[in-house]
């Protein structure tokens, strides 16, 4: 009969996934992956960064530049030089991948509408709120035609864009973005949600602020009480360039703490054994 509670064996290490199915093997890319993302998790964004910028190459080698895996770590590549803090190259990089994601899966494709996010997003961080909120003004419509109103890819948007148009002054537009941004944010997350309250202290703010004579100008009285963008709660909870599950139920579970940082893991790691499993049949 055996023994109850026996310890776990330890995972095998990255070298000794090499050893027993070679450097290019799904499991060994996928293991750095992890080892590169707990870096950075653990408070090394730069050596997270230059892993992945290790993984694109091998990555691009082993399955060419098109492939699901190569895409997705470019994705998380650019993420992590964003948060090394270098949020305008991080734009950049972001920038590039969507081009090649629209010419891969088409430009309605939610991963490569993510991307287009992200993209914005980092505009943002990198402070081309210009730049940003030219790039929200394409990609709004465009969420709500593939996605609809209340998917979370479109509160998100909604709410950078309303945060960039602000952040130039633009009060006025911003209001009306964050008009529409509020009564999705009653449907789908409820009053308590921390990101509607967010929104309709944002809305009483800009509303006093934009309702000022231009001889009044938009000065610090103006402005009093909007945040930046680096302090603005909707962003810092949702952060640019993160791709989500798309189900409700998905999306009603990741809005809190721990359980949205367990939500993305999991999409991740879906991705990556899905990727994983299609290069190896591929290689067969």
């Amino acid at each position: 009969m055996p023994q109850q509670n026996q310890p776990s064996e330890p995972a095998p290490t990255i070298d000794e996934l090499a050893r027993d199915y070679g450097p290019d093997h799904p499991r060994v890319i996928a293991a750095r992956l992890d080892a590169a993302d707990g870096l950075g998790e653990a408070g090394d964004p730069v050596e997270a960064a230059r892993l992945y910028e290790e993984l694109i190459a091998d990555c691009t080698r082993i399955g060419g530049p098109d492939h699901e895996v190569t895409l997705v770590t470019r994705n998380d590549h650019a993420n992590w030089v964003g948060k090394a803090g270098d949020p305008a190259r991080a734009a950049d990089l972001f920038e590039a991948l969507a081009v090649d994601m629209e010419r891969v899966y088409g430009p309605d494709d939610p991963n490569t509408l993510a991307v287009r996010a992200g993209t914005a997003g980092w505009q943002l961080r990198a402070g081309r709120t210009d730049e940003a909120a030219r790039i929200y003004d394409e990609l709004v419509p465009d969420l709500v035609r593939v996605l609809g109103d209340d998917d979370p890819q479109v509160l998100d948007a909604r709410a950078a864009h309303a945060a960039a148009l602000r952040d130039q002054g633009r009060l006025e537009e911003a209001v009306a973005v964050y008009e529409l941004l509020l009564p999705a944010q009653l449907r789908v997350l409820g009053p308590d949600d921390e990101s509607t309250g967010a929104t309709r202290s944002q809305l009483e703010v800009l509303r006093a602020g934009a309702s000022r004579s231009p001889a009044e100008g938009i000065g610090d009285g103006a402005n009093a009480g909007v945040v930046t963008i680096d302090q603005d709660p909707y962003l810092a909870v949702v952060g640019p360039g993160r791709t989500r599950g798309r189900s409700a139920a998905g999306w009603a579970v990741s809005r809190h703490g721990g359980a949205r940082t367990a939500a993305r893991r999991w999409r991740a790691r879906y991705t990556r054994s899905f990727s994983a499993s299609r290069w190896a049949q591929d290689a067969r």
